[in-house]
Parts: structure tokens; C-alpha cells; sequence
């Protein structure tokens, strides 16, 4: 197993599996759209640009020469003068293919990125997970994250309203845990 950095000649190999990541998300969650190629190509685009911008870094693990996985991250840095400044790591995406999993690959990806951010002097490590993704979930809690926040959602669609005024209660599986790692 062979784990590095993100270099150009990457990039199709990248796509692909930001596809099938897309792809997992909508299985899980319907508000999710399939990429089509163009997509793909442009979320690549974004999610290089952002790790430049934001002095991240991206990983991946290849077998036999195969990329297999990555995991995707920035820091941000809060100096909001109410708050006490602090340089926060984002893990934006993770992903490792389906026949790979439970082999440690994602948590020698998180590994990786966490160090990344330890010896970038980050506070925390965060990142957002659907509440559909129940694998994933169970992961960062064995990794050591913690929930520390819930986001819910309440669409305003008409179709939506219509709904809700008829059921007087939404499910919470709407919502967006947010989980964090301390150094």
C-alpha cells in the first residue's frame, strides 16, 4: 500500500472516485444530484482550487499502482476578535473504494490528514457527515470524533410546506452532525 500526496497526474484517477463518492451520496441522501462528467471535472477543479487556497492538502492510498482512496482537507482560521483565534482543520471529503474498506485504509488516510493539521498548529479537526451516512458516522466516533453540533433543515419548497403542515413534526433525519477532533 502506497499512500501520498495529490500530484496533477492524479487528477482522472480523482474524478473517478469523486463519481462513485457522488454517487454514494445520493444513494444515501436523494437531495444529492448524480455528476455527470462535466460535474466531476468541475468539482475536481473546486476541491483543488480550495485546498490550494486554503493551505489544505489532499492524500491518497494506491494498490498496485490503483488509487483506491483520498481524503481531502483545509484549514481555516478564526480570528473573529469575540472568539478566541484558533486554526481549525476541515476533512471536506473522504472516500476509499467499496472492496477496500475495513482493511484501515481511511484510518491511515485520517491519520495522514490529522498530522497534516497537527504540524499546521490547528486547534481542531471538523468536518460535516450526513446523519444518512451511518457507516461513516460510526467511523469518525471510533476514530475519536465527537457530535458537537446538529444542523437541521426545513425546506421551503411548497411541496414541502404542504407537508409539514400536515405532519406538525419533522423527522430528525434531516439533520447534519458536525464532528470535531481535539489535539
Amino acid at each position: 500500500m502506497e499512500y501520498r500526496e495529490f500530484r496533477a497526474e492524479d487528477s482522472p484517477a480523482l474524478k473517478q472516485m469523486l463519481s462513485k463518492l457522488e454517487n454514494t451520496f445520493t444513494e444515501l441522501d436523494e437531495e444529492y444530484r448524480n455528476f455527470d462528467s462535466t460535474s466531476a471535472q468541475e468539482y475536481l477543479g473546486d476541491i483543488t482550487n480550495d485546498t490550494d487556497k486554503m493551505n489544505g492538502e489532499i492524500f491518497l492510498a494506491f494498490k498496485d499502482g490503483e488509487a483506491i482512496g483520498f481524503i481531502q482537507g483545509v484549514i481555516i482560521e478564526k480570528n473573529n476578535p469575540q472568539y478566541h483565534p484558533c486554526r481549525e482543520g476541515w476533512i471536506g471529503l473522504l472516500f476509499v473504494e467499496e472492496k477496500y474498506r475495513s482493511q484501515n485504509i481511511g484510518k491511515t488516510l485520517m491519520n495522514k490528514m490529522c498530522n497534516y493539521f497537527h504540524t499546521k498548529d490547528c486547534n481542531y479537526v471538523k468536518l460535516f457527515c450526513s446523519s444518512h451516512n451511518t457507516n461513516a458516522i460510526d467511523f469518525y466516533q471510533k476514530y475519536g470524533f465527537k457530535i458537537s453540533n446538529l444542523e437541521l433543515k426545513f425546506h421551503l419548497s411548497e411541496k414541502e410546506n404542504d407537508y409539514h403542515k400536515n405532519s406538525q413534526t419533522k423527522s430528525a433525519n434531516n439533520a447534519t452532525r458536525s464532528t470535531w477532533k481535539s489535539f
